[in-house]
Formats: C-alpha cells, structure tokens, sequence
C-alpha cells in the first residue's frame, strides 16, 4: 500500500535514497517502517468497541469503523442481539435446543417476523411440565407449564375439567355425555338422543311457536298443557283377533269384512301409564251380525267386569286404566 503523505515521526530499518529521483523529480525511500502510524490520515482504523468477535461496522465517517456488540462471530457460530430481518430465510441442519442449555429461540411476533427472543422462564429456560402429551401454555413471568388434564394424543384433545368459551364453536359432530347447558341459541335444525332409550329432562315451562303465535305449551307451575293445533293419535285398524299394544290410541274394526267374533285384547294394565285410554270403534257397522269382545289380561277387570262386548253396529267404547290392575269406561 502507497500513500502520498507521511506525517509525524518515521523511523525506517534498512533504509536508502533511490537515485536518481523518480520522473517526477520526486526522492524515492525504500526499506521497513516501524511506528503506530497515529498521524497517518487517509485511513481507516477502528475508532469503538475494538473487542475480540465484534463484526466491523462503519463508523460516522468512512474512515472509523466500529465494532458491533450486538453481532459477534467467534469464527464458527454468529450471534445477533435484537431483530433479524431477511427476505429469504434457509435453515439448514438445524439442531434442537433444550430449557437446560438452550438461552436463545427462534420464534414469530405478532407481525409474522421472525425473530431471535433472549432466554425464556426465570431461571434460563423453559419451565415445562413434565405430562407426557401435555399442552405447554404461559403461566407467569414468562415461563411454560403444562398439565395432565390438557393434552393432545393422536389428532385428539383431551380436556378434564370445565371449558369456558367466549366465542362460537364448531363442529362437524357432538358427543355429550353430559352437560349443564344455561342457554342455547339455535337457528336451524336440532336433534337430541341418539338411541330410542334416552331420556331428556327439562326443568321449567315450554312453549312452541309458529312465527309469532304458540301454538303449544306446558306451564309447569300451573300443571297446564295447552294445544292451539290439530291433534293426531295414532290409529290401528284391525279385521280379526288383535292384541292391542301399548303405542294404540284408536283401535278401528272393520266387522264388514269380517267372518267371525272379534276379540280385542288389552295389554296388562302394569305395563301401561296412570290414565292412559284406548278407543274402540266399529268402523265396519256390523257388530250386530259379528260381535266385538274386549278382553283384560288375566283376571284383571273392565268396570269389575271379565270383558265388555260390543253387539251394535258402529258401537264405540272408550277405556282408561289405573297403571296398575284395572280398566275403566269413559
């Protein structure tokens, strides 16, 4: 390297005057030159921070550079102390870190950047529960946690214990083995049960609307039902000897087509509700010339009698039961 200017004191080991002077008339020296070259000016020289690994940086000036606390390279391993901003990010053979020996983590701030965050947890680590599956979550002074009763196994979350929602969930399908449910606001369609031996309780009045009209409801504190519709009951009709089940309401005889007595037997008054009826008809108006019987099971009685017949042409009659051993007529 040449320089055009020397300032201050020069000291020179094995030195000599070339002559003749160059073509530009000027003395040429050769030989060794010793000295801190603190008056040399035209040079850059590191002016702060001059600490082993500090990347150089430059300074206010293109002659002072600086070196950079928060970028050190030891010649094997780059530390940056604060954000790290690339278009491009490429990890290759990327070793994983533990709470016990790792102080620094790669992660992403509410921006989507990537950044490198100091030591997480107080004591220079994570503080993770140790719950096999466990969900790590915040607790406090910037430590992790976690807890056997949140893990996730197999595409599978597993809570125990209470979950509060503030928002809406969804979900393809639900399975409520049981639940207190304080209010529900449903648009659409919604079933309840799965099997035909479930059992749903409501405590408190119910009403059903059409629009803006009801058009059914119970008022439980007044032992009130109250029906602003038409009302369907299940009708069977039979044309020979039938066992009538628990699920009839009418019971419909069609004695023009038949050939011979009817009987028409009722199911054991045990297995049937307190008040429930059953309506007999002769839809076929020929119970003069076949006769209709209706018949208890066992020794149990119709108005303390063993059966009640029904010999007039479109003769009806109408029985409730006590739910335990008897019938009556309406």
């Amino acid at each position: 390297m040449a320089y055009n200017l020397l300032s201050g004191t020069v000291f020179a080991n094995d030195t000599k005057i070339v002559s003749p002077p160059d073509e530009d008339g000027k003395n040429i020296v050769e030989g060794k030159f010793v000295g801190d070259g603190s008056g040399l000016t035209g040079v850059a020289k590191v002016v702060a921070n001059g600490t082993a690994d500090y990347l150089v940086t430059i300074g206010s000036s293109y002659q002072n550079l600086v070196g950079e606390p928060n970028l050190r390279f030891d010649g094997s391993r780059l530390w940056v102390s604060g954000s790290v901003t690339a278009s491009a990010l490429q990890l290759d053979s990327l070793s994983i870190g533990t709470g016990a020996n790792t102080a620094s983590y790669l992660a992403i701030d509410s921006s989507n950047n990537i950044i490198l965050t100091s030591s997480i947890g107080s004591g220079g680590g994570i503080t993770a529960k140790n719950v096999t599956n466990a969900i790590q979550f915040h607790s406090g002074s910037g430590d992790l946690t976690g807890s056997q009763n949140l893990t996730f196994e197999n595409d599978t979350l597993f809570i125990t214990g209470s979950l509060v929602v503030s928002g809406n969930i969804e979900a393809n399908s639900f399975n409520l083995i049981a639940t207190t449910i304080t209010e529900i606001n449903q648009s659409g369609s919604t079933a309840f049960g799965d099997s035909v031996d479930d059992t749903h309780h409501f405590t408190g009045s119910l009403a059903v609307y059409s629009d803006s009209s009801e058009v059914f409801s119970v008022d439980v504190a007044n032992s009130l039902t109250s029906i602003k519709t038409g009302l369907v009951l299940n009708r069977v009709s039979v044309t020979q000897d039938y066992t009538v089940l628990a699920t009839d309401y009418y019971v419909g005889i069609d004695t023009a087509t038949s050939s011979s007595i009817i009987t028409a037997s009722l199911p054991d008054a045990a297995v049937l509700q307190s008040g429930q009826t059953f309506v007999f008809k002769d839809e076929g108006g020929s119970a003069d010339d076949y006769i209709i019987i209706i018949k208890p099971s066992g020794s149990q009685k119709i108005d303390n009698q063993n059966q009640v017949v029904l010999e007039s042409p479109h003769a009806s009659l109408a029985l409730y039961t006590d739910g335990a051993s008897k019938f009556f007529i309406t």
